[in-house]
């Protein structure tokens, strides 16, 4: 098959490419970064100030066990175009990460406890092993075009090369599962010695990077498809590496039968031999491509192709759609009732508020257009405050109040401490009560209020205004008068 690696990377990414350099930590790769930017990215910065900021921003290499990066990096600040083979023009950024930690690695421990940073997904102060795990995820799955899979024999470090191959075959694990076109580097003090070419041949063999080939589709099972690639050897095509959007599909619906078909060696087992193959990896993930295009924060529209109890399904392209959640519809009204307002066929307008690739969901939400005028609200309103209210709406269970423009919820057990008078029945829309406020849940934008609370602290005020000056004779009678003139 005659395949050409920088047109086809050229044609997924429109010239763009995000050189996502991953791994485990400790193998070199801010130092890989350095040399790609020295010899190929360096000399195509034309403007002067430009050249100096990226080699400022370069990252720190360094010896032995320590951990370096701390975060993922985009190096240079914008593209730079470069010229490859066959006249091919991109503008290229490198990406440098943490990297999944190994044994033996130092420098996310301190103090004999786990080494706190900040980074750029939580206000909070996290520990390193942590941030190293989601930066690298990140990395894989969202911000790079293509991988740079660095490893190494251990000779550039103190490290043992047994404890990289857990990081490593993760690694390689998750870019397979983004379908991104990736090459391994082994990095080693002694590249031409024969552990190292032997190492260098098994990691070929172990991970099959970039193997494509037409076959011929031979029989067809309930869980895939066997395709012959040579005379006498056969793979297997699983049913879920068939589409990457038609799920489940009997495998016959997509392929058949003698059919000519384009595969991607996924793996191999020698001992078993066995041969796993992949169908949808020889086309663009339309996930990350959609993605790539409508970014976290895009507004985009569609159209309404499901309503379950779980929220609304939109499509977003012939192939994706998206998921609102009923908590993402509205911030003044419960989910329940907010999907009301919406029916099957409906064109609307969303924000998109959450990517994972890996797991092919796009999570939207409709009430994140607008302000949350619900938390500015909550924020002058705290459990224990007293209220007066207005009665906006009674069930059977609730009575349903606003708070100056808050809506708050009385539920029947909290209408009074007296349970004959615990009947929604006593309220009608336009009451006024003054009730105390029992819960506060600023995350979905909840308040709760009590009028059996008020009553219970009016009681226990007036017990205590009047058992320092009652004897307890007439302690009974007195409480009985001090209610009555409330």
């Amino acid at each position: 098959m005659n395949y050409d690696i920088y047109k086809d990377i050229a044609s997924r990414t429109n010239g763009d490419i995000y050189v996502g350099v991953v791994g485990p930590v400790r193998t070199g790769k801010s130092t890989f970064i350095t040399k790609m930017l020295n010899n190929f990215v360096l000399p195509n910065i034309i403007d002067k100030n430009n050249l100096e900021r990226t080699i400022d921003e370069m990252p720190q290499s360094g010896d032995g066990k320590s951990i370096m990066t701390t975060q993922p990096k985009f190096i240079p600040n914008e593209g730079v175009m470069i010229a490859l083979e066959n006249d091919v023009k991109m503008k290229v950024r490198m990406v440098d990460c943490v990297g999944y930690l190994v044994e033996g690695a130092i420098g996310h421990i301190e103090n004999d406890k786990p080494r706190l940073v900040k980074t750029p997904w939580s206000s909070q102060e996290m520990p390193f092993e942590e941030a190293a795990e989601i930066g690298t995820n990140k990395v894989i799955s969202q911000h790079s075009t293509i991988g740079v899979m660095v490893t190494t024999d251990g000779s550039i470090t103190d490290i043992p090369r047994e404890n990289y191959i857990k990081a490593e075959e993760r690694v390689v694990a998750e870019l397979k599962k983004c379908n991104k076109p990736f090459v391994i580097l082994l990095n080693s003090t002694h590249p031409e010695s024969p552990e190292t070419v032997n190492l260098q041949k098994s990691l070929q063999g172990k991970y099959n990077v970039g193997e494509i080939y037409t076959g011929k589709v031979t029989n067809i099972t309930d869980y895939g498809a066997f395709v012959e690639l040579e005379d006498g050897i056969e793979g297997l095509v699983h049913v879920s590496e068939m589409s990457w959007t038609r799920k489940n599909v009997h495998p016959g619906k997509i392929v058949s039968t003698s059919q000519e078909v384009e595969v991607k060696v996924l793996e191999v087992d020698a001992d078993k031999r066995r041969i796993s193959l992949g169908i949808k990896q020889c086309t663009p993930n339309p996930w990350a491509a959609y993605i790539d295009e409508h970014p976290v924060g895009s507004i985009i529209e569609g159209k309404i192709k499901n309503i379950t109890e779980f929220g609304l399904f939109v499509g977003l392209s012939d192939e994706i759609d998206g998921m609102i959640h009923l908590s993402d519809i509205a911030w003044d009204k419960a989910g329940e009732e907010a999907v009301k307002e919406y029916s099957k066929g409906q064109d609307i307008q969303a924000k998109i508020i959450d990517v994972d690739v890996e797991k092919e969901r796009i999570s939207l939400g409709i009430k994140q257009l607008t302000e949350n005028t619900v938390a500015a609200a909550l924020e002058g309103v705290k459990k224990g405050d007293v209220v007066k209210a207005v009665v906006v709406a009674v069930d059977d269970k609730t009575v349903t109040v606003d708070v100056n423009g808050l809506t708050a919820n009385i539920k029947k057990a909290d209408l009074s401490k007296d349970k004959a008078l615990q009947d929604t029945a006593n309220f009608k829309e336009g009451d006024e009560v003054e009730a105390k406020v029992s819960s506060v849940d600023k995350k979905n934008s909840k308040v709760n209020l009590s009028i059996k609370a008020l009553e219970i602290d009016e009681e226990k005020k007036a017990l205590e205004e009047y058992s320092s000056n009652t004897g307890n004779s007439a302690l009974g009678d007195a409480l009985g008068e001090a209610l009555k003139n409330k």
